[in-house]
């Protein structure tokens, strides 16, 4: 039964494309490159293996293997950390003074149990933006997002939150309770937040019971606004009103899975899809992991698989 499983099946999250599905593709993917081209990106492609240490990533998503050294190595999982450590090691060549726009185009590989239904091979197309000189403007960089899926034909959901604010939000109470509320938040499990504050009734918990129900337009905004007095939350909301589109949802209890986002944070996600596919933000303090300079970095990934499978919408 074994060696007939492997003869005629595939293991799971992995399959075949063909026909229709791998026609528009690379269809889109081509187009996706003559946006990004156009907007000033140079397409580069990622080592498939890294090493382990490198792309390490929280929840052990990485497949691994060994060389003949015994050097821990994985399949790349995370095209954002290789490309900011090619960067901080001087393996890529600046677009300009001081900022190099990089896009890519290539699969990732990610596991998964058995029975989730999630891809583990992940056709991905992305960019990356990294100035050492200013900050990079997520505004531009989540309105580029959006023309590549307008053009592509996807009518998404972009829930927009930003690290900053729920950092903000966290800091009265000691860093031995933060990661327990941070994991409570992204649950959106109101009273298990209650629980680790021992039913605290201070403004500044009351206004973290009320954080993940801040979910909505502009209206959400203004709602927040009046609930804080931190001046910094304020300018974070100001920020954050300045990005709006039709297709964005604010969502100020959003807490992306990986640890490394410090800024504006999205995800999108396409009507009769169950995979988000789009996800990005900025994450300026992931360059200090390569180096000892520092520099302002932010981008975005499409799950461009999920995009073009049979499953979607899209056109």
């Amino acid at each position: 039964m074994e060696e007939s499983r492997h003869k005629s099946w595939i293991p799971h999250g992995f399959d075949y494309r063909s026909g229709p599905e791998l026609t528009r593709l690379q269809r889109y993917t081509e187009q996706f490159r003559q946006i990004t081209s156009a907007a000033g990106f140079a397409e580069i492609v990622p080592p498939l293996l890294d090493y382990e240490a490198a792309l390490r990533l929280p929840g052990d998503l990485s497949f691994t293997v060994k060389d003949r050294r015994g050097e821990r190595l994985a399949l790349r999982s995370d095209m954002t950390i290789q490309i900011i450590k090619a960067v901080a090691n001087g393996r890529l060549a600046p677009s300009g003074e001081g900022v190099w726009q990089v896009s890519y185009c290539q699969p990732i590989f990610r596991d998964s149990s058995w029975g989730q239904g999630h891809r583990r091979e992940i056709m991905q197309a992305g960019v990356e933006i990294i100035e050492t000189g200013k900050a990079v403007d997520p505004a531009a960089l989540l309105q580029l997002a959006l023309r590549v899926l307008r053009e592509l034909g996807s009518k998404v959901r972009i829930l927009y939150g930003d690290s900053r604010v729920v950092e903000a939000m966290l800091r009265p109470w000691p860093e031995a309770l933060r990661g327990d509320l941070r994991s409570a938040l992204q649950l959106r499990d109101v009273s298990l937040i209650r629980q680790i504050l021992n039913g605290d009734h201070s403004p500044a918990a009351e206004i973290l019971y009320r954080l993940p129900f801040l979910f909505g337009g502009r209206e959400r905004l203004s709602e927040l606004m009046q609930l804080t007095s931190d001046p910094g939350v304020k300018a974070y909301l100001k920020e954050a009103e300045q990005v709006y589109t039709e297709e964005i949802v604010y969502d100020f209890a959003l807490i992306r899975p990986l640890p490394y986002y410090t800024g504006p944070i999205f995800e999108g996600y396409m009507e009769g899809s169950r995979e988000e596919i789009l996800a990005g933000g900025v994450y300026d303090a992931l360059f200090g992991n390569f180096s000892h300079g520092k520099a302002s970095c932010a981008g975005f990934a499409i799950n461009m698989g999920e995009i073009v499978s049979p499953d979607g919408k899209s056109i």
